[in-house]
Protein backbone atom coordinates (compact mmCIF):
# COMPACT_ATOMS: atom_id res chain seq x y z
CA UNK A 1 0.00 0.00 0.00
CA UNK A 2 2.75 2.46 0.84
CA UNK A 3 4.27 1.71 -2.57
CA UNK A 4 1.05 2.76 -4.26
CA UNK A 5 0.73 5.93 -2.20
CA UNK A 6 4.42 6.70 -2.73
CA UNK A 7 3.84 6.46 -6.49
CA UNK A 8 1.07 9.07 -6.41
CA UNK A 9 2.03 12.64 -7.19
CA UNK A 10 2.54 14.74 -4.07
CA UNK A 11 -0.33 17.02 -5.06
CA UNK A 12 -2.78 14.09 -5.08
CA UNK A 13 -2.27 13.39 -1.38
CA UNK A 14 -4.21 16.56 -0.59
CA UNK A 15 -7.54 14.82 -1.33
CA UNK A 16 -7.19 11.37 0.25
CA UNK A 17 -10.92 10.53 0.14
CA UNK A 18 -10.91 10.52 -3.65
CA UNK A 19 -7.91 8.21 -3.79
CA UNK A 20 -9.28 5.89 -1.12
CA UNK A 21 -12.33 5.34 -3.34
CA UNK A 22 -10.03 4.64 -6.29
CA UNK A 23 -7.91 2.23 -4.24
CA UNK A 24 -11.05 0.38 -3.08
CA UNK A 25 -12.30 0.23 -6.66
CA UNK A 26 -8.93 -1.04 -7.84
CA UNK A 27 -8.92 -3.68 -5.08
CA UNK A 28 -12.39 -4.87 -6.10
CA UNK A 29 -11.35 -4.96 -9.75
CA UNK A 30 -8.21 -6.97 -8.97
CA UNK A 31 -10.31 -9.36 -6.87
CA UNK A 32 -12.53 -9.98 -9.91
CA UNK A 33 -15.48 -7.92 -8.72
CA UNK A 34 -17.52 -6.19 -11.41
CA UNK A 35 -19.56 -3.94 -9.15
CA UNK A 36 -19.99 -0.55 -10.71
CA UNK A 37 -16.79 1.44 -10.42
CA UNK A 38 -16.89 3.96 -7.62
CA UNK A 39 -19.76 2.13 -5.94
CA UNK A 40 -18.73 -0.02 -3.01
CA UNK A 41 -22.10 -0.37 -1.31
CA UNK A 42 -23.01 -3.75 0.15
CA UNK A 43 -26.10 -4.16 -2.01
CA UNK A 44 -24.08 -3.71 -5.23
CA UNK A 45 -21.45 -6.13 -3.99
CA UNK A 46 -24.09 -8.76 -3.18
CA UNK A 47 -25.20 -8.69 -6.82
CA UNK A 48 -21.66 -8.71 -8.18
CA UNK A 49 -21.44 -10.91 -11.27
CA UNK A 50 -17.85 -12.11 -11.04
CA UNK A 51 -17.17 -12.46 -7.36
CA UNK A 52 -16.64 -15.68 -5.56
CA UNK A 53 -19.35 -16.49 -3.05
CA UNK A 54 -19.88 -13.64 -0.58
CA UNK A 55 -18.16 -14.39 2.74
CA UNK A 56 -20.41 -13.38 5.62
CA UNK A 57 -18.63 -12.38 8.84
CA UNK A 58 -21.46 -11.02 11.01
CA UNK A 59 -25.20 -11.08 11.56
CA UNK A 60 -25.51 -7.51 10.26
CA UNK A 61 -23.64 -8.43 7.05
CA UNK A 62 -25.93 -11.42 6.68
CA UNK A 63 -29.01 -9.22 6.94
CA UNK A 64 -27.75 -6.74 4.34
CA UNK A 65 -26.06 -9.09 1.86
CA UNK A 66 -28.42 -12.06 2.05
CA UNK A 67 -31.85 -11.19 3.42
CA UNK A 68 -32.11 -7.94 1.43
CA UNK A 69 -30.73 -9.45 -1.78
CA UNK A 70 -33.06 -9.23 -4.78
CA UNK A 71 -31.69 -12.45 -6.24
CA UNK A 72 -32.26 -15.93 -4.80
CA UNK A 73 -29.39 -16.85 -2.47
CA UNK A 74 -27.65 -20.14 -1.76
CA UNK A 75 -25.93 -20.07 1.63
CA UNK A 76 -23.18 -22.54 2.43
CA UNK A 77 -22.54 -23.05 6.14
CA UNK A 78 -18.97 -24.27 6.48
CA UNK A 79 -15.90 -24.45 8.71
CA UNK A 80 -12.22 -24.35 7.73
CA UNK A 81 -11.50 -27.52 9.74
CA UNK A 82 -14.17 -29.56 7.90
CA UNK A 83 -12.80 -31.75 5.10
CA UNK A 84 -16.18 -32.09 3.33
CA UNK A 85 -16.59 -28.28 3.41
CA UNK A 86 -13.20 -27.79 1.83
CA UNK A 87 -14.08 -30.34 -0.87
CA UNK A 88 -17.31 -28.46 -1.66
CA UNK A 89 -15.53 -25.13 -1.99
CA UNK A 90 -14.62 -25.52 -5.68
CA UNK A 91 -18.08 -26.84 -6.54
CA UNK A 92 -19.73 -23.80 -4.92
CA UNK A 93 -17.31 -21.40 -6.65
CA UNK A 94 -18.01 -22.98 -10.03
CA UNK A 95 -21.78 -22.83 -9.58
CA UNK A 96 -21.47 -19.19 -8.45
CA UNK A 97 -19.67 -18.39 -11.73
CA UNK A 98 -22.14 -20.39 -13.84
CA UNK A 99 -25.17 -18.72 -12.26
CA UNK A 100 -23.90 -15.16 -12.02
CA UNK A 101 -26.68 -12.65 -12.32
CA UNK A 102 -29.32 -15.31 -11.53
CA UNK A 103 -28.34 -16.52 -8.05
CA UNK A 104 -26.07 -15.14 -5.33
CA UNK A 105 -23.92 -17.48 -3.29
CA UNK A 106 -22.85 -16.78 0.29
CA UNK A 107 -20.55 -18.59 2.70
CA UNK A 108 -21.05 -18.47 6.46
CA UNK A 109 -18.14 -19.70 8.58
CA UNK A 110 -19.93 -21.18 11.59
CA UNK A 111 -16.93 -20.48 13.85
CA UNK A 112 -17.00 -16.75 13.06
CA UNK A 113 -20.73 -16.20 12.66
CA UNK A 114 -22.30 -18.43 15.28
CA UNK A 115 -25.51 -16.38 15.52
CA UNK A 116 -26.56 -17.03 11.93
CA UNK A 117 -25.79 -20.76 12.18
CA UNK A 118 -27.86 -20.98 15.39
CA UNK A 119 -30.71 -18.97 13.84
CA UNK A 120 -31.04 -21.57 11.08
CA UNK A 121 -30.39 -24.61 13.33
CA UNK A 122 -27.32 -25.72 11.38
CA UNK A 123 -26.05 -28.99 12.91
CA UNK A 124 -24.30 -30.63 9.96
CA UNK A 125 -21.50 -29.46 7.68
CA UNK A 126 -21.58 -28.49 4.96
CA UNK A 127 -25.19 -27.28 5.05
CA UNK A 128 -26.92 -25.34 2.30
CA UNK A 129 -29.93 -23.05 2.55
CA UNK A 130 -31.77 -21.70 -0.47
CA UNK A 131 -33.45 -18.35 0.16
CA UNK A 132 -35.83 -16.37 -2.00
CA UNK A 133 -36.95 -12.93 -0.83
CA UNK A 134 -35.35 -13.67 2.54
CA UNK A 135 -37.38 -16.86 3.11
CA UNK A 136 -35.89 -20.36 3.25
CA UNK A 137 -37.32 -22.41 0.39
CA UNK A 138 -35.07 -25.49 0.66
CA UNK A 139 -32.19 -26.91 2.67
CA UNK A 140 -29.71 -29.74 2.22
CA UNK A 141 -26.58 -31.14 3.85
CA UNK A 142 -23.45 -33.00 2.95
CA UNK A 143 -21.11 -33.55 0.03
CA UNK A 144 -22.54 -33.34 -3.47
CA UNK A 145 -21.01 -33.69 -6.89
CA UNK A 146 -21.16 -30.71 -9.23
CA UNK A 147 -23.96 -32.40 -11.20
CA UNK A 148 -26.00 -33.23 -8.07
CA UNK A 149 -25.68 -29.67 -6.79
CA UNK A 150 -26.57 -28.26 -10.23
CA UNK A 151 -29.73 -30.43 -10.44
CA UNK A 152 -30.75 -29.47 -6.91
CA UNK A 153 -30.23 -25.79 -7.67
CA UNK A 154 -32.31 -26.00 -10.87
CA UNK A 155 -35.10 -27.91 -9.11
CA UNK A 156 -35.29 -25.51 -6.17
CA UNK A 157 -35.18 -22.32 -8.22
CA UNK A 158 -37.87 -23.22 -10.77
Amino acid sequence: MSGIIGALPRKSLMKPQKYIVHLITLSLFLAGCSSEFGSTSSSNHAKCRRCKPIEIASVSEFEVLVLENELPVVIEFWAPWSGPCLEMSNVVKRLARENRGKVSFAKVNIDECVGVAEQYNVNSLPSFLYLKNGDVIHSSQGLKSLEEFRRELEMVLQ
